[in-house]
């Protein structure tokens, strides 16, 4: 089963069990459904960092944050994991962003998310005290619920608002 199947299906789980967090989209799946797309993991470029296993999210933030590299959040599959999504980050390259750089596994298999703009990232991360803008749940799901409008804060090529969408 492919990743965009597995996540349609998790997603259609959560809204028949009441799951629904909405307004603007029912659920994180949701959301990332609607506005992400697939990549293609390729190893990062040589003498490039790994992090700390568990720190996904940071990890993908502080590669961000040097300038070179797109922050990507949603859902990814380990080999060897049974292939169940999890929530994840990574990054990708402006210059080619159907790739996924994982700075944290070296062992992906399946990469499918929304690029964001890292300005979003790091405020949310001043907000909640932590990376990761998908499951601030203690934020009440800002983009989940439309608080804040995905078309504002996802990554755009030129980081032209009215330019094309790379998702």
């Amino acid at each position: 089963m492919t990743i965009e199947a597995q996540l349609r299906e998790l997603n259609a789980a959560q809204i028949q069990a009441g799951m629904i967090i909405g307004p603007a989209f029912s659920t994180i799946l949701d959301l990332v459904l609607k506005h992400g797309r697939r990549y293609t993991l390729k190893p990062l470029p040589e003498g490039r960092w790994h992090g700390d296993f568990q720190l996904c999210f940071a990890n993908a933030l502080r590669a961000a944050k040097a300038g070179r590299w797109i922050y990507v959040e949603g859902y990814a599959i380990r080999h060897g994991t049974g292939g169940t999504a999890v929530l994840h980050a990574w990054v990708t390259d402006p210059n080619d962003p159907t790739v996924a750089y994982d700075p944290t596994w070296s062992d992906g298999a399946e990469y499918f998310g929304i690029p964001f703009r890292v300005d979003y990232v790091l405020a949310m991360r001043k907000k909640a005290g932590h990376p990761g803008v998908l499951d601030a749940w203690e934020l009440r799901w800002p983009l989940v619920t439309g608080a804040d409008r995905i078309e504002d804060v996802i990554w755009r090529a030129n980081g032209d608002p009215a330019g094309a969408e790379l998702v």
